[in-house]
């Protein structure tokens, strides 16, 4: 503790002798000194702006550098996704295709049993020995009288089931 109270002591009587010199001094040295003084802190202000400045353009560089390399990046993965459903696309427009020639090839032959079916009704009603001889048969048949609806109407049904179900299976590939 002595110690502690010598320092403080000290530094009063430095501090005594440095105020009783300052006051045998001229007031104009003092606001010369005082100004010197104003005009290296603000010189020191000046630099640490300056360094801060060149510091956050430096920032501003980095910041710019890294938005065009994530910007290239983002493209580069876009373009990647695009290519991926541009493939998808196609290979859903290959299946729709192959589905679409398989439901009119389906009608065709639902098309020609139907006609076989007619044809072996017609025979059997026009033949003498036919059980009872159906006289409400008539002799001309259409060849679709077993369809209710036409062969065209049949047709963009199925085309539009092989479209539909296509749809689906394509739009379930998008989420793998």
């Amino acid at each position: 503790m002595p110690f502690v109270l010598s320092l403080a002591a000290s530094l009063l009587g430095w501090g005594r002798t440095v105020f009783a010199w300052l006051a045998k001094l001229p007031w104009y040295v003092l606001a010369l000194a005082a100004c010197v003084g104003v005009i290296l802190w603000q010189h020191g202000a000046e630099t640490r702006k300056d360094a801060r400045i060149a510091s956050l353009s430096a920032t501003l560089d980095q910041v710019k550098v890294a938005q065009a390399q994530a910007q290239v990046a983002a493209q580069v993965a876009h373009d990647a996704q695009e290519a991926a459903y541009r493939a998808k696309a196609q290979t859903g427009q290959q299946d729709h295709d192959q589905k679409l020639a398989a439901a009119q090839s389906a009608v065709d032959d639902l098309r020609d049993r139907l006609r076989a079916q007619t044809i072996a009704s017609r025979a059997l009603a026009a033949s003498p020995g036919a059980q009872g001889g159906n006289p409400d048969i008539p002799a001309t048949v259409p060849a679709d009288s077993q369809l209710s609806l036409s062969e065209a109407d049949v047709r963009a049904c199925a085309s539009a089931t092989a479209y539909a179900v296509g749809a689906h299976d394509w739009a379930l590939e998008l989420g793998k």
